[in-house]
């Protein structure tokens, strides 16, 4: 049983698409979890920015059932920046900007200091004693008082500078970019023969981010290309280091409105689906037991 690309949620730009669709495979037989091993999910990017038809670049990436929810999960994790934080640091910013910028142009204006100071100057010249007392005084006072209004600046642009630093510091790590979902596979099967290079298969990998200080902050980004396959002890399958080497690359930026819907629908639409697939293992195992008479 199985629908075969058939597309389960989509979203679509004026210049890329990136949709969901079924391949969703089950099991003939009674089994307690209907998906078979190919059971997934297909995310199919496009990027027609520079044109449709043969011009557009085509990215693919498949996930299993379960590769799905840890996704899904992973998506609903992060903790997301609104527009009126973003607004806030922001402003914040500036303001502690600007504060710092008169803290550290701000000094006592020159002339009149200068003018001052020559007035104080010859009291203290004068051959009065009194009035030469009263210069050195004047001086002392005069001194003090400049020293008292430069350190209080002083203060005041180190405590500035440190709330600036403080905002920035906030801001930058409540907006960096930060990955949530990555993952590569190599495709190890006949139809996915690299047709210039019998060595190698089809390589597809995805990345999904959140980058908080954009207007669309979550980012899909899909690349495919070729690898050579390498077997493990245990028969599975992975790239030979250094083999990697990508053609295709698709990245399509969304916000929380347009992401979420699509995953709760892929997410409702997995979970009916597994429940029809398990229908013949109700019926043959759960019933009786359900049905039965407790001893």
């Amino acid at each position: 049983m199985g629908t075969y690309y058939k597309q389960v949620a989509a979203y679509k730009t004026a210049k890329g698409l990136i949709e969901f669709v079924d391949d969703t495979r089950y099991e003939q037989e009674v089994m307690a979890w209907p998906h078979l091993h190919n059971s997934r999910i297909r995310i199919n990017m496009k990027d027609y920015s520079k044109g449709t038809g043969e011009k557009a670049i085509d990215v693919f990436y498949n996930l299993s059932p379960e590769e799905f929810m840890n996704l899904a999960e992973a998506i609903r994790g992060i903790r997301q920046v609104s527009a009126s934080e973003k607004k806030r640091w922001d402003t914040s910013v500036a303001v502690f900007s600007k504060m710092s910028e008169l803290y550290r142009h701000t000094s006592p204006p020159q002339e009149e200091t200068k003018e001052i100071r020559e007035l104080i100057e010859q009291f203290q010249c004068s051959r009065n004693e009194v009035f030469a007392e009263a210069g050195e005084k004047l001086s002392a006072a005069f001194e003090r008082l400049l020293s008292g209004y430069t350190s209080a600046f002083s203060t005041g642009l180190v405590q500035m500078e440190k709330l600036l630093a403080g905002a920035k510091k906030e801001k930058e790590a409540a907006t960096k970019v930060r990955e949530v979902f990555q993952a590569i596979k190599i495709l190890n099967f006949d139809k996915y023969i690299n047709p210039d290079n019998e060595a190698e298969r089809t390589v597809t990998a995805i990345r999904v981010a959140y980058a908080g200080y954009m207007d669309y902050p979550f980012v899909f980004e899909i690349n495919n290309g070729w690898g050579k396959p390498v077997i493990t002890r245990n028969n599975g399958v992975i790239t030979e280091e250094g083999s990697v080497h990508y053609e295709d690359s698709v990245k399509v930026y969304m916000k929380e409105e347009h992401l979420f819907p699509m995953l709760q629908r892929v997410n409702l639409f997995i979970r009916a689906m597994t429940v029809q697939g398990m229908e013949k293992y109700f019926d043959r195992v759960s019933s009786p037991i359900l049905n039965s008479e407790a001893e």
